[in-house]
């Protein structure tokens, strides 16, 4: 019973069978975190501008090609368009401000004109006024000519009816005096009514040379003279 008492003793003091007990660890995932940023657009506002318009005529209403137009104030001076086959010019790439522009065209008065560019795109059309065609009437030397009227000169006393015209007459230089003489007298102007009385001759129709005499600024002159037929009607005893 001793030898059983011993067995049981030695039995409990010895160690059990090991147990192994295996601890596994939680994998812990970290995600990253994902941050997406929201994207505003904001327009471009714009710093530059087109100048544009149509260049037209007052006589044709449509549009001159090849007008000339020039930027002569503003921001920037100097710039040219030539008007394509509508008349339309155009100045692209310009900042804003105030400018001064002139339009030119042959046949036609230049003009001048004004465009304010602010914040976007701006149009200004033009017309153009015709240029009155001059004609030009060649003048030649210095010639003398003169009428009278009535034809024939009346003279019933007191009155007389004679004018002399000398307007027909012409120079190139220009005519600075004219002078009239005839029976002794001398008078100037243009037209000249004649001086005359029942002395100046004994009968009823009587012809009286006159003479025009032109002078030019230049110096120059040139006369001629005719015979003025003059009828005294109740006048100088005369019926």
């Amino acid at each position: 019973m001793a030898a059983g008492i011993a067995a049981c003793a030695r039995n409990s003091t010895s160690p059990s069978p090991a147990t192994t007990t295996t601890t596994t660890a939680a994998a812990t995932t970290t995600a990253a975190a994902t941050t997406t940023a929201a994207t505003t657009t904001i327009p471009t506002t714009a710093t530059t501008f087109l100048l544009n318009g149509v260049i037209s005529g007052s006589d044709t209403k449509k549009g001159i090609s090849g007008a000339e137009v020039e930027i002569l104030t503003g921001p920037v001076t100097g710039a040219k368009s030539t008007t394509d086959a509508n008349g339309v010019y155009a100045f692209p790439g310009l900042s804003g401000g105030n400018y001064g522009l002139r339009a030119r065209a042959a046949t036609y008065d230049l003009i001048d004109f004004q465009a304010a560019i602010t914040n976007a795109n701006v149009a200004v059309n033009v017309e153009m006024n015709k240029t009155p065609t001059t004609t030009t009437t060649s003048i030649g030397p210095l010639t003398a000519v003169f009428t009278s009227s009535p034809d024939p000169c009346q003279l019933t006393s007191p009155a007389v009816a004679c004018t002399v015209d000398a307007s027909g007459s012409s120079s190139a230089a220009g005519i600075n005096l004219y002078t009239w003489t005839y029976l002794g007298r001398t008078a100037t102007g243009v037209t000249h009514n004649l001086q005359l009385s029942c002395g100046d001759g004994p009968e009823q129709v009587v012809h009286i040379p006159v003479t025009l005499t032109l002078t030019e600024f230049g110096g120059a002159t040139a006369s001629i003279s005719k015979s003025i037929t003059v009828v005294k009607s109740n006048a100088c005893g005369f019926p």
